[in-house]
């Protein structure tokens, strides 16, 4: 039995396997400590991140900190939140006004936002 589990779990979450954002997120607690998966994969999947459903639209200086507006799919209306805030089970860590991007991490997963252009 405990072979069979490996097998299957190798061959689900091997390199070749095509992984979403939603199934990297399902699969979080079992990548992060899995004796399987390579240094390098784990590193691949960290800088990959894959949050969906969340966009960056825009944001301010007020009371001395960055207030970041973010639009959740499906979700009216917006939200703002600031550095070291948590949505979606994401906490955001970094947020650069000079290059718009926002920085969020879940776990050893991380992803970065860019602010939308206006269409």
């Amino acid at each position: 039995m405990k072979r069979l589990l490996i097998c299957l779990l190798a061959g689900a979450l091997s390199p070749s396997a095509v992984l979403t954002a939603e199934t990297m997120e399902d699969y979080t607690p079992l990548l992060e400590n899995s004796p399987f998966m390579t240094l390098a994969f784990k590193e691949k999947l960290a800088k990959k991140g894959g949050i969906t459903g969340l966009s960056l639209h825009g944001y301010m200086w007020l009371d001395g900190k960055w207030n970041i507006c973010l639009i959740q799919k499906d979700v009216e209306p917006a939200i703002w939140v600031s550095v070291g805030d948590v949505i979606k089970d994401y906490k955001i860590t970094e947020f650069d006004p000079e290059s718009g991007t926002l920085v969020l991490q879940k776990g050893s997963l991380t992803d970065t936002l860019k602010l939308e252009q206006p269409k």
